[in-house]
Formats: structure tokens, sequence, C-alpha cells
């Protein structure tokens, strides 16, 4: 479960539909979510969704409860919608899995898939990624490595959990393979057009956030010295909290 490094495979699909002329990351989130108004929540766009700039939460206040309960994903994103804004958009970066989750259900209303299977089909399956599911995929829990979660936290819906490992959390919920991860992060640096144009993968490893900090890209972590000292400044990647983390680093090749 490789939790965040999810997070830049949800933008790819992000990108895969702009690229496509479906959307752009100048549009409003009311555009795709009509929920999602009032209270400043017009100014918000797809791009402040993807960069942490929109000023929604990491998690719910009711994120626990949600989970205790096995919620689905849309109760998620129907109490997102709901959310009052921590400040206006594009005025801070706050780290926002939330809006990643908004993103990937503009993904499902546009595409008409759910994001497990639009993942499967635009992003893993060009990019040969067999190993890779958002979600179990199918697959056993018994046949996947195992978080380390605390005896007095273990529950029903912690990480190990069934109900965690098949809700495909588009902030956090896919599984993977270092293999896979490996060549997912090299394909952003390599040439060709899988599963996006060159042009589109390099703009998602760019600094797109300007002057503020932490610096995110579309989907990836571009804070200089995020991933070690002797990481170059145009090293991309990202953490996940069960212990995972990807980079790349585009001027030594590492």
């Amino acid at each position: 479960l490789i939790a965040s490094p999810t997070k830049p495979m949800t933008v790819s699909a992000v990108m895969w539909l702009r690229q496509r002329q479906q959307l752009e990351l100048s549009d409003p989130v009311g555009k795709y979510l009509p929920p999602f108004k009032g209270g400043g929540r017009e100014a918000v766009t797809l791009k402040h969704l993807l960069t942490h700039t929109s000023g929604l939460p990491d998690m719910l206040p009711e994120n626990v409860e949600l989970r205790r309960r096995h919620a689905p994903l849309s109760e998620f994103v129907a109490q997102t919608c709901q959310m009052k804004l921590l400040f206006r958009p594009g005025e801070r970066v706050s780290y926002q899995s939330m809006g990643i989750l908004l993103a990937a259900a503009i993904v499902e209303k546009i595409s008409g898939q759910s994001m497990p299977a639009f993942l499967a089909a635009n992003i893993f399956a060009p990019l040969r990624l067999t190993q890779t599911s958002l979600g179990l995929g199918g697959r056993r829990i018994a046949e996947m490595a195992q978080c380390q979660v605390a005896e007095n936290e273990r529950s029903d819906w912690d990480w190990n959990s069934a109900y965690w490992r098949n809700l495909a959390a588009p902030w956090g919920g896919a599984h993977s393979s270092v293999r896979d991860l490996a060549t997912f992060a090299e394909a952003f640096v390599r040439p060709g057009s899988v599963p996006c144009e060159q042009a589109t993968r390099r703009e998602m490893r760019e600094i797109q956030t300007g002057g503020l900090r932490p610096r995110y890209g579309l989907g990836w972590v571009r804070e200089p010295g995020a991933f070690g000292k002797t990481s170059s400044p145009a090293t991309f990647g990202h953490y996940g909290s069960t212990g995972t983390v990807v980079w790349h680093d585009p001027e030594t090749d590492v």
C-alpha cells in the first residue's frame, strides 16, 4: 500500500483528460461538481486542487468516523464539497488530500469510469505497470506487505483492513511494487508519449506554486532538499504515510 505516491497517479489521470481537451486546469471545480459552491469555493480551480493551494483540508474533521463506519468515497466527496475553506485559493500552500479526492471525482464525472478502471486502462496499462492498481485490484490482502499498525490502533478500518485496502482512495489507496514505482517515476523524464505527452509530463514535474512554500509541481513534491542533501533542485518525488518514498533526480539520472 503505497499511500500518497498515489497522488501523482491520480493527477496523471487529470492531465490525460486535459491533453484530450476534456477539461482545463483553469476550470472552476464547481463546473463539474455543482454542490461545490458558496463560501469562496467558486474561485477554486482544478489547478488549485493539484498544487495543494485550494484551501481545502488534508483530511475531513469526520475522517475517523467515516472510516469507522466504512463510508464509501462518495460520502467523503459530499462532505468535502461542504467544507469551509481554510484560506483563499492560491494564497498559500497547504497539503490537501481532499483536493486530490475532488480531482478524482471530476475524472470519474467526465470519463464515466471509476478511478481504478480509468487508471488501469489509461495510465498503468500503457506503462506496463502490471503490479499496480488503485485498491487491491482483485488481489488478496495476504499477498500484500503488511503496514505497521500499533497494537492499540488495529481495527477493521486500519491500513491493513479489507475496507481500507479496497476503498481505492485516490489520494493514497494504490498498491504497487518497487519496480513499477521506478517505472512510473522514470516515465516523467524519458522520451516518448506514454501515458501523456512529454510536454505534459515535464509540466507536472516543474514547480507550479511560484514563490510559495513548500513547492509543488502537479502531483509531485518539488521542495529543494526534500529527498536528501545530495539530490539536485530538479528532483521530484513523493512520500507516503505507510513508510514509502519515490523520487527521481533528472540531473543525475538517479
